[in-house]
């Protein structure tokens, strides 16, 4: 009977049995769970279903001082030579070793086999085939993962895989205004794991156990969110404002304007009863004492009048050059009553630099300062 026979009958034929399972003692062909082993790889999939990367998986599992697979494996087997070589440098967890657990549709019960190929008898290196060219045999073993979860798992890697091959391309809409709150630093940018802003200088000199700020991406932009989401608010307050002196001066304007033409109707008015007075004298209707005392009346009120016509004039004229000066910001926030998400020209419209000092603590520092919206935001927070 071939290899290839046993495997598609559904019998186990590597060496050691994958992490989470041993050979049977009654059929070395057959997997059965190991119970201590089959709780961390559930441990896995449930930590990454509930969104922990693969980075923070393995550093719990360090943390708990659980054995990796190889020394595990190495240890119920009693294989002294591996033993002894992990003796001298133990193994830890890493992405690597969480994604291959991830990655393994063995935990489902299922028997995966001829995923490589070799072109020739005695070829030393096999090509690797194309997944949907593996063969597979359901219900081999008792699953220790069932095949809904692993498919989400499946689905959530790939997503994040595409995902981060992405945005290696990108540059985050924070970075260069990240600055860490201990040292001063600007803080570095990471897509592996989870993305997130680190202090560089915590890890080339580690003696600094103060400066150990890290943020991660989805944590810093609500925060930044929830800020500018405020100032929207207010900005639109202002300009309810705004809009209403720019009413009221447009009003004043026009009753100024109205003052000035009813003076200028009196100064004709008044021209015209000169001119009348004057033709009355040249007629001889009028004698010429008269005639003065009326000529000196009318002159002095015209005198008064056009020195009322200049003033108003002047009041006129700085009334319409004076503008009601727009809110700082307002026209790229226009129409975005609530904010869906961040981009870099919004950033780098308002925000000169984001101060982190802990993950709960943030100090933003905004582009623009004036009294109407240090005035707005100190009653906002009120």
């Amino acid at each position: 009977m071939t290899l290839d026979t046993k495997r598609g009958n559904g019998k186990y034929i590597a060496t050691y049995a994958p992490y989470g399972y041993v050979k049977s003692p009654e059929d070395k062909h057959k997997l059965v769970v190991d119970e201590f082993a089959s709780q961390i790889v559930k441990r896995i999939f449930k930590e990454f279903l509930s969104g922990k990367s693969m980075y923070k998986i393995s550093e719990g599992l360090n943390r708990d001082g659980i054995d990796t697979p190889g020394v595990y494996i190495a240890m119920q087997v009693g294989s002294e030579k591996q033993l002894a070589r992990y003796r001298e440098k133990k193994p830890l967890w890493n992405n690597v070793a969480v994604g291959r657990i991830l990655g393994n549709e063995q935990y489902t019960g299922t028997m995966i086999y001829s995923r490589f190929k070799s072109e020739n008898v005695g070829d030393k290196h096999a090509k690797a085939l194309p997944e949907n060219e593996w063969k597979r045999v359901e219900n081999c073993h008792e699953a220790i993962i069932n095949k809904e979860d692993f498919e989400k798992v499946a689905a959530m890697r790939k997503e994040n895989t595409c995902a981060s091959a992405k945005r290696k391309h990108e540059t985050h809409c924070l970075t260069g205004k990240m600055i860490c709150g201990n040292c001063g630093h600007r803080l570095s940018h990471t897509y592996a794991g989870r993305p997130k802003y680190y202090c560089a200088n915590h890890y080339l000199d580690k003696s600094d156990g103060k400066c150990n700020i890290s943020v991660l991406d989805a944590d810093i932009e609500s925060i930044v969110k929830k800020a500018l989401q405020m100032m929207i608010d207010v900005l639109v307050d202002s300009r309810k404002v705004v809009d209403m002196q720019r009413g009221k001066q447009a009003e004043r304007l026009k009753q100024a304007e109205k003052h000035l033409s009813d003076m200028e109707h009196s100064r004709e008015l008044i021209e015209k009863d000169l001119r009348e007075a004057y033709e009355s004298y040249k007629l001889g209707m009028t004698d010429k004492e008269t005639y003065l005392e009326q000529r000196k009346i009318y002159e002095q009120m015209l005198e008064r009048l056009q020195e009322n016509i200049e003033k108003q004039m002047a009041a006129v004229t700085k009334m319409a050059d004076m503008d009601v000066p727009e809110v700082a910001g307002l026209e790229m926030l226009e129409g975005q009553l609530k904010l869906t998400g961040l981009n870099r020209e919004m950033v780098d419209a308002f925000v000169e630099e984001i101060v982190v000092y802990a993950k709960d603590r943030v100090e933003i520092k905004w582009k623009f300062k004036d009294e109407f919206w240090e005035t707005e935001t100190a009653e906002k927070a009120r």
